[in-house]
């Protein structure tokens, strides 16, 4: 049945097995089993946490063809699958296509968000992402604060990079030695 499917999906996922999460529900659809928002959330992770990229990419657009209704959970293991992957422009896409999806994000959203884009020092695609999700009251934390930190300094904008670190250091957020070193390699350039 689908809950016991779903379980062994899940159990792969966390054991860190995509390919064997991918055989299960290879299984369930030649069984006919119906798939639901638990079975894609669990096998996109499972493809996320393993750096497979494309395959969730390709596992999230057969869930919309599945009809199966999307929900924050699975947009964010696509989004992260996509940053992990130094994707950043499709990790973009489907930020907006959250929104208009009207699927509600969340600071997690935002920080996968702008680590894909700090990852490739796309530290002006980072910033539009963190005034639109403020915009829509998602809250920040140290991670986000790290993290437009990091893509500031990567793109070579010393003084946003330092103006976010210095916030950190105002608002008592944690930082973390990843902001301290791109703080040091933005200021040396």
């Amino acid at each position: 049945d689908i809950f016991t499917l779903n379980a062994a999906i899940s159990a792969c996922e966390k054991g860190g097995h995509w390919s064997k999460a991918l055989q299960v529900f290879s299984m369930m659809a030649q069984s006919n089993v119906k798939v639901d928002p638990i079975t894609f959330g669990s096998i996109v992770s499972a493809c996320e946490k393993d750096g497979k990229w494309a395959k969730a990419l390709e596992l999230f657009s057969e869930m919309a063809r599945s009809r199966v209704q999307t929900n924050t959970i699975i947009f964010n293991a696509a989004v992260s699958a996509c940053a992990r992957g130094a994707e950043s422009l499709k990790a973009l896409q489907l930020v907006n296509l959250m929104v208009q999806s009207k699927v509600e994000s969340n600071t997690i959203t935002l920080n996968e968000g702008i680590s894909a884009c700090g990852n490739h020092g796309e530290w002006a695609k980072a910033l539009w992402l963190w005034c639109a999700m403020s915009q829509r009251r998602v809250e920040s934390n140290s991670q986000t604060s790290n993290a437009l930190t990091k893509a500031c300094a990567t793109g070579g904008d010393w003084i946003n990079a330092l103006l976010f670190f210095m916030e950190m250091a105002h608002s008592m957020v944690e930082s973390h030695i990843i902001a301290y070193d791109a703080m040091c390699r933005a200021c040396q350039e």
